[in-house]
């Protein structure tokens, strides 16, 4: 089973994203972005399987993306996901949550939490060299 996080354009309201796995459409990153941080990472603590610690840990990734962008641009809860006004900003937000996603599914990388810097760096749309392990 192979799975990815894609664009889900919104023409009348903004960008989003959604899971797709073995080419269905699946979950939409943010659906639980109304969850408190702290219940997301209890999630992610008791999650018993693969996928279930990819989905909340692309969640935690999204929502500190998305609290972390101020009043720069629209990104809000939407009752189907988090929705950015902004398409450069969307995809800073796309690179945000494959690197959180990567890093779930890399037992070298997932094993040493992520710096604050890189986190930063990240939102900004840093891409890590080749190779690179916080």
């Amino acid at each position: 089973m192979s799975s990815c996080i894609q664009e889900n354009p919104r023409p009348d309201y903004g960008y989003a994203a959604w899971w797709v796995e073995d080419g269905e459409e699946g979950a939409v990153v943010g659906q639980d972005g109304l969850t408190s941080l702290p219940g997301m990472r209890a999630r992610l603590a008791s999650a018993e399987d693969v996928s279930d610690r990819e989905y909340w840990t692309v969640e935690i990734a999204a929502k500190e993306f998305c609290e972390g962008r101020g009043s720069e641009t629209r990104c809000e809860p939407y009752k189907d996901g988090w929705v950015l006004e902004s398409k450069a900003d969307f995809r800073r937000f796309l690179t945000h949550v494959r690197a959180a996603l990567k890093m779930a599914r890399d037992p070298k990388l997932n094993k040493k939490p992520l710096p604050e810097w890189a986190k930063t760096a990240l939102q900004a749309g840093w891409k890590p060299p080749k190779g690179w392990r916080p």
